[in-house]
């Protein structure tokens, strides 16, 4: 469909299904047309300029269904579309929508109290609750590098080989395989430092990391 201005639209839900373990996380919008609420917006798309890309046009009774079929989330009360905004759902899935910068910002802080708490159920050997918070933080953060240590960390002390490995590889386009399994390592020292702290100045964005359960799976 021809392009649309971003503020001629509201946000009326999300396009996506996110149980516990995935929050919190930023979501795809879904949109309408501002007052012809049968014409619904929804992903895949793009927003460039100002403007939605790509999407595809369906009538209200269809994203009915598609929010019957567990497709879609629709919120009870709407909001104005706003440029170079983020939606994202915090932990106790309410909605967040604000500026790019400002999500960023939030996720990023919630990101690093995961982490915290997730070192301190790894120091106390619940590997359960260390895991489900180090899976939070990197729902909130992809690029956070100290959740995949603790993970495999805990992966070790299961005798997960095969998983310890496939995180460490899934981090190799950033560090070193053998530098990785030395931020492992330290998990199991009296003082573990993070590896913030042993790697000095910030790495390049990581991608791959997020997506280690699914290839766990399968």
């Amino acid at each position: 469909m021809a392009a649309i201005p971003v503020e001629q639209l509201e946000v009326i839900g999300y396009a996506d299904t996110l149980d516990a373990g995935m929050l919190p996380s930023v979501v795809p919008p879904v949109f309408m047309v501002r007052g012809e609420p049968d014409r619904i917006l929804v992903p895949p798309y793009t927003q460039n300029a100002g403007f939605l890309w790509g999407a595809s046009e369906i009538d209200f009774s269809e994203i009915q269904e598609l929010r019957d079929a567990g497709d879609v989330v629709l919120f009870e009360n709407y909001r104005p579309a706003q440029i170079d905004f983020e939606l994202w759902m915090d932990e106790g899935n309410s909605p967040h929508y604000e500026t790019r910068t400002s999500a960023r910002n939030n996720l990023t802080q919630l990101a690093e109290q995961s982490i915290q708490r997730a070192k301190a159920a790894f120091k106390m050997g619940n590997l359960a609750e260390s895991e489900r918070f180090c899976s939070s933080a990197m729902s909130a953060d992809d690029k956070c590098l100290e959740a995949s240590v603790i993970m495999a960390a805990i992966l070790r002390r299961q005798g997960d080989v095969d998983g310890e490995r496939l995180i460490a590889r899934l981090v190799s386009p950033i560090l070193q395989e053998s530098s990785f399994a030395g931020l492992v390592d330290r998990y199991f020292l009296p003082n573990p430092v993070s590896p913030a702290a042993q790697m000095g100045p910030r790495v390049p964005p990581m991608q791959a990391v997020a997506t280690y359960r699914a290839a766990l799976v399968g």
